[in-house]
């Protein structure tokens, strides 16, 4: 025990049993201590997820999607499976075009129904994503420019 005659706690679910004693409610310290478990299990989650990201994950999702610059868009569809299909077909015919460019998915709701825009991202210029773009459209890849 430590000083104050209260036993050492190293997790919440080491006190849970007592929460009965405060009505059902943890009192402030086991709360604060809750929220540290669940930050550091967090903070762990997210470096061991760092290092496979890339074989989980080969397409950049929303959350990963570039966040400044042009992108072009090639296709909306229903599914993420029918968007990543759609990026890699794209790459596939694109060439050198999007070499520099990185693939991501956007979903996005319309009408309660939830889609998924397939875009390469990381032109640093309208005139560079129209040149990509206009490199897809000689290859018959429907697709457009946006930022």
């Amino acid at each position: 025990m430590a000083d104050g005659g209260a036993a050492e706690v190293e997790t919440v679910a080491d006190i849970e049993p007592d929460t009965q004693r405060f009505g059902g409610a943890l009192p402030a310290q086991v709360r604060t201590l809750e929220k540290a478990e669940k930050a550091a299990a967090a903070r762990k989650a997210a470096a061991a997820g760092k290092k496979k990201v890339a074989d989980v994950d080969p397409i950049n999702t929303a959350s990963t999607a570039p966040r400044s610059g042009w992108s072009i868009q090639v296709a909306a569809t229903p599914t993420p499976a029918e968007a990543k299909t759609a990026l890699e077909n794209a790459a596939q015919k694109a060439g050198s075009a999007l070499r520099s460019a990185e693939a991501y998915t956007v979903a996005f709701d319309k009408g309660g129904t939830t889609y998924y825009r397939a875009r390469f991202g990381g032109f640093t210029t309208q005139t560079a994503a129209t040149k990509a773009c206009a490199a897809l459209k000689k290859k018959k890849v429907a697709c457009y420019a946006t930022r």
